[in-house]
């Protein structure tokens, strides 16, 4: 059935350094792994070192089934300065050095395994942040292909190559303000300009 789309929240970039800052370095790298690459939630959970990760190249490599085939899709992306120092301090201090995941349970019933959830987390997160309304992981995604267009000016082509989608189309529903181009076209026609153009209609 066909429904028409609510428009989905994209927090501000003050409210996404304010989540970074409150968390632990741990929790830190997690964040800018979405931050930084416009990653899907499982695509972070099921990343493995050497596998995905590859600290000499600065290279991480996300893979996800979203697709047609159903055959996983992989795509290497580019680890900035800061998410390469923050994976290369984790691996040196990580507290499961015989786990092949890169986030990994840290204590509790599931210490050791991989990630398959962290339903409170954001919340959590965003609380002790003091930042409202809360956010998810999903949001970050929104975040980054926003901030990457409508911020610094890449191509819609490159926020595609970053989150991995097929189409073009895809990618748009992530971005705000996606007309914000149009906005220098859409003033040249001033109130005064209309008035004039009804009053020779009019004549």
């Amino acid at each position: 059935m066909r429904h028409d789309r609510n428009p989905q929240y994209t927090p501000p970039e003050k409210d996404v350094l304010k989540v970074v800052m409150a968390a632990t370095r741990f929790d830190k790298l997690m964040l800018l792994c979405y931050v930084h690459t416009g990653a899907r939630k499982m695509e972070v959970f099921r990343l493995k070192w050497h596998e995905d990760v590859d600290l000499k190249l600065g290279t991480v490599r996300l893979g996800t089934k979203k697709n047609r085939m159903k055959t996983t899709v992989y795509r290497k992306l580019p680890m900035s300065k800061q998410l390469w120092s923050e994976m290369q301090w984790w691996y040196d201090n990580r507290k499961h050095k015989d786990s092949p995941y890169v986030f990994t349970v840290q204590q509790g019933r599931y210490e050791g395994r991989p990630f398959t959830y962290r339903r409170t987390f954001m919340e959590y997160i965003c609380t002790q942040a003091e930042v409202t309304p809360p956010f998810g992981f999903k949001a970050l995604r929104r975040f980054f292909a926003t901030s990457m267009v409508n911020k610094h000016g890449k191509p819609m082509t490159v926020a595609q190559r970053f989150l991995g989608h097929e189409k073009l189309s895809t990618t748009e529903v992530y971005i705000d303000n996606i007309n914000e181009d149009l906005r220098e076209f859409a003033d040249l026609m001033t109130m005064e300009e209309i008035e004039e153009e009804d009053q020779k209609e009019q004549a």
